[in-house]
């Protein structure tokens, strides 16, 4: 008597193990279970799970850190940028009032007199001081009443002889005494002209 033998065909290897994406949808057949699935969901999002999470972004300190030297820097940069276009302020009145006396040295040369006033220069491009202010002028020479109201220095004689030309300065006040407070930041014409600076530096 024969024997038969039956063969059945052996499952294939794909058969016997779970494909990785059933893994993923089902979290079964994996020995993690839902931890894979979970794990598998967080790198789809772009996040990294666990402790590596925690290493994006910046903390408290460090940002505290960061405004503290942000201030420091703002608190040394802003007054030496003042302090700068003060300084440039300074030198267009100076250059400003060189100009204007000029223009009055020429007036004086063609009419025998210096003007009453700064208009009568008739220069069109006649520039007011860095602070929007017109520059004040006085005319001294040949006006005996004006000496009254002429720039004087600490013992109160005048600073010039023919005619006062100056800029307020930055806070706008002045008085004719050229050593007090509020007139210690005009810009002056002295010396009849040999200076023009500073009255605080004169």
């Amino acid at each position: 008597m024969n024997s038969t033998t039956t063969a059945f065909p052996s499952p294939s290897r794909s058969a016997r193990r779970p494909s990785a994406a059933a893994i993923a949808a089902n979290g079964k057949g994996s020995p993690f279970g839902r931890s894979s699935k979970l794990r598998v969901a967080q790198f789809s999002r772009g996040r990294l799970p666990g402790p590596a999470a925690r290493v994006v972004g910046f903390t408290l300190i460090e940002v505290i850190v960061a405004i503290a030297v942000l201030a420091s820097l703002a608190a040394i940069a802003i007054p030496q940028f003042a302090n700068y276009r003060h300084q440039a302020q300074i030198a267009q009145a100076v250059a400003d009032i060189r100009k204007i006396d000029l223009a009055l040295r020429i007036y004086k040369t063609q009419n025998g007199d210096w003007p009453s006033t700064l208009a009568a220069l008739g220069m069109s491009d006649l520039p007011t001081d860095p602070w929007d202010r017109a520059y004040g002028y006085l005319k001294i020479e040949g006006d005996l009443l004006a000496l009254a109201n002429a720039r004087k220095d600490v013992f109160h004689v005048p600073i010039n002889s023919d005619f006062d030309l100056y800029s307020k300065g930055r806070d706008g006040s002045s008085l004719s005494l050229i050593p007090a407070p509020v007139s210690q930041d005009d810009i002056i014409r002295a010396n009849d002209g040999r200076y023009v600076g500073l009255a605080s530096e004169w």
